[in-house]
């Protein structure tokens, strides 16, 4: 699946916003903060613009949320099919809204997960995120509503809870700014302060103290344990809230798991249920000892416990490493693979994650299938630097073939245009003309979306579109291989989003003649670079412990592009060989 960048993302909700009259805004099922202040503060903004609103949550609005504008008017209903737009947020996967979605409707996914599966017609998922409630903010800027302290206040406690009031690792100084601007709009941090953090029932706390009182610690220090039965919920006068479909869930409205603090390193066992305290919420178990969580943010969870003669099962270092709870964390890092030709991007994922046996695996940049050298492959929790990555300086080798143009602007199309070579002088002459800030547009087979889709599916489907031109930067455009009259070899320095394919284009219009990419090869990507990278085959024939110790730590190091790639002379950053191996692969 190829995801469009997060500008076009941000384009195209905003387009769907603007152009419904009428709008249904969905929070996932046993909502949380983040999800209902989303939804608040979004459905505020769209009906200061006139747009008619209806809000939908299949379970209720927790306590502590509904001291916020417009709690009570969360419908348990699914949205009426005769909507304009349904808008999920802070949504993984189309599951969670627990009811159906109305079929035929336009979505439109907002989001922050990594685990996001992109189910709807338009998706705006930024894993950088720290919360939806802050990708919700920038899409109220980009509509251009005024905030109003009811807003602020939704959105601030979205914010929060998603970062534990600024504690957890996700925490950034692009949300701290969020925060500090949505105070100025007026949000009442009082207000939240009680309701969500310091508030808590008087059956919550009987129901820990009897917690408290029952503590054991085990394995050195490493396990805290505790437990609950129905007795002590009886003696508490707080009944177990059941929710439909899940046991044993009543635990948690009740205690406010979510806002125990780190006890060093152990883990906290009550009941069926285990929780990680600092972490930010409590986690069921599953039957196959797998949490289901957001990774980087919480902690993995064991598998069930089974009791005996109403007592917990012996607890050994054997049995916490088989539920999980001891097991170390999933690999995560950033993994280099040098392409071949013929393959698409999502080629290489999958055969990754068949190799290192990890179910999140993506890659930081589409490579077209024609193309070969460096994709990035991101393995684990570091699929959350997806976005980072993909805003980095990329460096590739290309050979533009003079003498025709073609539908997708490749040598893959079919020909729609033919002229002679240009001559060398005036090929030369129309390269200064596509060096530095350009305007430029993508090329008709992209995916770039239009109207929800990607231009690539109508371009297919026989529509006739006309894309719109984007700014992008080319910091390098030099001659590396003019051998052959009709074959250009050039070094291309770009900003991320410039289509090398449309450069080639261009530079043959532009030199009054016709053009397309014939070849391309991606040398760098930041810092990153296809020396450094493992052929697929060799990653598959290596296996997993080889891959996995292939893996390197992301962070922003990896954005900075080494300075010879704008320093050295074309010709020795891009060899002879490979310029060989690219005019080969042009022929074939």
């Amino acid at each position: 699946m190829t995801v469009a960048s997060l500008d076009e993302q941000m384009r195209g909700a905003l387009t769907e916003l603007r152009a419904a009259s009428s709008v249904a805004i969905v929070s996932h099922r046993d909502p949380d903060p983040d999800t209902i202040g989303s939804a608040i503060a979004l459905g505020l903004a769209l009906e200061s613009l006139g747009k008619r609103v209806t809000l939908h949550c299949a379970d209720p609005v927790p306590d502590g949320a509904r001291f916020l504008a417009y709690a009570d008017r969360f419908s348990a209903t699914p949205p009426d099919a005769s909507v304009d737009l349904v808008v999920t947020v802070d949504f993984g996967s189309i599951e969670r809204a627990k009811f159906a979605l109305p079929t035929g409707t336009q979505t439109l996914n907002i989001d922050h997960h990594a685990s996001n599966d992109h189910f709807a017609r338009v998706n705006l998922v930024d894993v950088t995120s720290a919360a939806a409630a802050e990708v919700v903010s920038r899409v109220i800027d980009g509509l251009g509503v005024p905030w109003t302290p009811d807003m602020a206040t939704a959105a601030l406690v979205g914010i929060m809870t998603d970062t534990g009031s600024f504690q957890f690792p996700s925490t950034d100084a692009r949300v701290l700014d969020r925060a500090a601007r949505l105070r100025e709009a007026g949000a009442d941090l009082q207000a939240i302060t009680y309701n969500i953090f310091r508030n808590k029932r008087f059956e919550a706390l009987r129901l820990w103290g009897h917690a408290f009182a029952r503590m054991r610690r085990e394995q050195d220090g490493r396990l805290v344990w505790t437990q609950l039965g129905p007795e002590d919920f009886r003696e508490a006068g707080a009944a177990p809230l059941q929710r439909a479909g899940r046991r044993r869930e009543g635990l948690v409205p009740h205690l406010g798991l979510g806002t125990c603090r780190r006890c060093g390193r152990a883990h906290v066992q009550m009941g069926r249920r285990w929780s990680h305290p600092g972490r930010g919420r409590a986690h069921q178990g599953h039957a196959r000892g797998r949490a289901r969580a957001d990774p980087g943010r919480r902690a993995r969870c064991a598998g069930r416990a089974r009791r005996r003669r109403g007592r917990l099962n012996p607890l050994t270092d054997a049995s916490l490493a088989r539920s999980g709870v001891l097991a170390p964390e999933d690999p995560k890092g950033l993994l280099l693979v040098d392409k071949p030709a013929g393959w698409t991007s999502f080629d290489v994922v999958a055969v990754t994650r068949a190799v290192v046996g990890v179910r999140r695996v993506g890659h930081g940049g589409t490579l077209d299938p024609l193309a070969t050298g460096l994709l990035p492959i991101l393995v684990g929790s570091a699929t959350k630097f997806v976005e980072r990555l993909h805003t980095a300086t990329k460096v590739y080798a290309a050979l533009v073939r003079f003498g025709a143009e073609t539908t997708t602007d490749d040598r893959e199309g079919e020909v729609t245009r033919e002229s002679p070579a240009p001559a060398r002088a005036d090929a030369e002459s129309a390269l200064a003309g596509f060096r530095g800030v350009i305007a430029q547009v993508p090329p008709a087979f992209a995916a770039v979306k239009v109207g929800g889709r990607p231009a690539y599916a109508r371009a297919r489907a026989g529509e006739t579109m006309t894309l719109a031109a984007r700014e992008v930067q080319v910091m390098r455009l030099d001659v590396t291989d003019w051998s052959s009259e009709d074959d250009l070899g050039l070094l291309v320095v770009c900003s991320s989003g410039t289509y090398v394919r449309s450069l080639a284009r261009d530079l043959g219009r532009a030199a009054g003649s016709a053009a397309h990419l014939a070849g391309l090869r991606r040398l760098a990507v930041g810092a990153l670079e296809v020396s450094g990278a493992t052929g697929i085959e060799d990653l598959r024939r290596a296996g997993k412990e080889a891959a996995l110790a292939r893996l390197r730590p992301v962070g922003d190091d990896l954005l900075a592009l080494p300075a010879r790639y704008l320093s050295e002379p074309a010709d020795r950053l891009v060899t002879s060989s490979t310029s060989s191996m690219i005019r080969r692969e042009g022929t074939e």
